[in-house]
Formats: C-alpha cells, sequence, structure tokens
C-alpha cells in the first residue's frame, strides 16, 4: 500500500480558535473555487471535519492530516469503463480559509465514499424530482413522457432521493434504484413488474449506467449514450 504523509500544522492565532471554520462555510468556499471551472465534476464530502483525518484513495493511498480540516473530493466526468487517471482532494482549514490542493493517481475517490456526501447548493435528501423526458444532445429535440389516464400508478415518473446520494426512481409500473455514489452513478436495481405506457417501457430498458450527471438547482440531467449518440434524461424539482 502506498503512503502519502501530509503532516501540516499551520501557525494559528488564538483569536480564531474560538470562531473555526463551519461545514456549511466550507461548503462555500469549495463550491465558490469550483466555479470557476467548465462542469461537468461533482463535488463530494467527507461527513466529519476532524483533526488527524486520514483518507485512504481508491488507489490505496493514505493521506493525513494532523490538522482540524474538511476534506472534499472532486469527480469529473470520465467515460464509462475508462479508469480515472488522477483525483483531487480540496482541504479547508478549519482555523482558516485556507484551502489546500491535494492530486492524486488512478483515483476514483475515498474508499468510503458511500459514506461521503454529494455538495450542491441544497441538499439531495427528501427531495423530489419529475422526470420530464429525454433529450437528444446534439438536435436538442426532447422526446417528453407521458402518464396514460388510465395509469393508477401513483407518482409514476418522478425520483425520490432518501439520502444525499441514494433515491428511487419510478416508470409508469416499476421501481429504478439510484445511487449517485458509484462510478458510474448508474441506475443500478430496479422491479420486474408491467408498464402502463410505452414510455415506461422505454424509461425501464434505457436507463442504466450514465456517463455523467449535472444539477443546477430545480434541474437534474443524467447523460447515457446510446448507438454513439448522447442523450439525458431531464429531471426538474418538484
Amino acid at each position: 500500500m502506498k503512503k502519502v504523509f501530509l503532516i501540516i500544522t499551520p501557525f494559528v492565532f488564538l483569536s480564531t480558535l474560538s470562531a473555526q471554520i463551519t461545514r456549511e462555510e466550507a461548503d462555500e468556499i469549495v463550491l465558490e473555487r469550483m466555479s470557476r471551472e467548465i462542469p461537468p465534476y461533482t463535488v463530494y464530502a467527507e461527513t466529519d471535519g476532524r483533526e488527524g483525518a486520514i483518507i485512504t484513495t481508491s488507489a490505496g493511498e493514505v493521506i493525513e492530516l494532523d490538522y482540524a480540516c474538511w476534506v472534499y473530493y472532486i469527480r469529473n466526468a470520465i467515460p464509462i469503463n475508462e479508469s480515472p487517471t488522477s483525483g483531487r482532494y480540496l482541504i479547508v482549514n478549519k482555523n482558516s480559509e485556507n484551502l489546500l490542493t491535494i492530486h492524486t493517481k488512478d483515483d476514483f475517490g475515498a474508499n468510503d465514499m458511500a459514506a461521503w456526501r454529494i455538495v450542491t447548493e441544497e441538499t439531495l435528501k427528501g427531495t423530489v424530482w419529475k422526470l420530464v423526458g429525454v433529450v437528444d444532445v446534439e438536435t436538442g429535440n426532447l422526446r417528453v413522457f407521458h402518464k396514460p389516464e388510465d395509469c393508477r400508478i401513483i407518482n409514476s415518473f418522478t425520483l425520490m432521493f432518501n439520502s444525499d446520494f441514494a433515491g428511487i426512481a419510478r416508470s409508469t409500473g416499476n421501481q429504478i434504484f439510484v445511487d449517485l455514489s458509484r462510478k458510474d452513478y448508474v441506475f443500478n436495481g430496479r422491479t420486474m413488474a408491467t408498464e402502463c405506457s410505452d414510455d415506461g417501457w422505454f424509461f425501464y430498458y434505457t436507463a442504466g449506467p450514465v456517463t455523467f450527471f449535472t444539477l443546477k438547482k430545480n434541474e437534474l440531467k443524467f447523460f447515457y449514450k446510446q448507438n454513439e449518440k448522447e442523450y439525458y434524461f431531464l429531471y426538474h424539482k418538484i
């Protein structure tokens, strides 16, 4: 196992110790920094800001920090089935607004990534999204999904998040499970019932691995490729 020991003890004035950077403030610092870059990317945060943080990357490297900090990982979109060439961690000092960047090799994030959270302007947990349809990226054409009037399935074409990572997407007869902590943000499991619309069947069979997703306030997009063309499922927040 490779190890990267990062031992930094910054000088801090005593007057600052009583006003440490909060998680929300650290989120703002990181989001402001990332706003200078072109998406798609996803920002993940370790749940605890503590002194002596130890991070084990997916490549087996270990990062050790001997001061209190908030740790973030930046995941850029990469093609499905390709390995990352590098990883990037942003470290916010809890006793100041200092921001440190650490680059790693062949890293797709910490090995406990499922316990981290996605950082956005607002939390995903408890939110509900409506599936508008599927968009052809090249032409911009939108295929709007419709639920037949005689379809009795409740909450058709919705996505409900029960955490900042996981949620349940519904078609017109089935549930499809979403896990944003996975490499391909895959719709990774589903029930096996009948559908009451052609749009429901289309979504059921098409929803699978995606190349990346974007989240901007009230709009959520899942991009995927089919027959060498790029599309995305378009969700609007309810």
